[in-house]
């Protein structure tokens, strides 16, 4: 039986939503390398065009989806410290003096947010460079 390529790129195209993306990804590249190999055996013209052209459109075909920007399944992010304590002091709308625990709460001024927005801004550039 000849080697089907348009099936086996359906086949592939078919399992989306089945299978994680990183593993249609890689069931395409293993079978592209199976087709590669078989062809160099068989027939090196058909070889050499594989290589040029038809691989890319047997990929295509297969319907990935963002094959090299895959995110895994279990990924688990959550906020970093300096972001925690950036989103803490940037939601702060009022404030009074640490030496008298009896005054009142007073709102930050246009000078004090300004003040804070630099300081977090820096700080958040100093994180990046890290």
């Amino acid at each position: 039986m000849p080697l089907n390529v348009k099936m086996l790129a359906e086949f592939v195209a078919d399992l989306q939503g089945i299978v994680p993306e990183p593993s249609r990804t890689l069931i395409c590249r293993r079978l592209s390398a199976l087709i590669a190999t078989t062809l160099k055996k068989d027939d090196p013209d058909k070889y050499r065009r594989w290589l040029e052209h038809d691989r890319l459109v047997f990929a295509r075909e297969c319907e990935l989806t963002c094959e090299d920007r895959w995110v895994p399944d279990d990924l688990h992010v959550e906020a970093t410290e300096l972001a925690r304590f950036c989103d803490k002091w940037m939601s702060v709308e009022a404030f009074r003096l640490k030496n008298d625990p009896n005054a009142d709460w007073q709102p930050i001024s246009p000078e004090q947010n300004a003040l804070r927005v630099t300081m977090i801004n820096e700080l958040k550039a100093l994180a990046k460079r890290q």
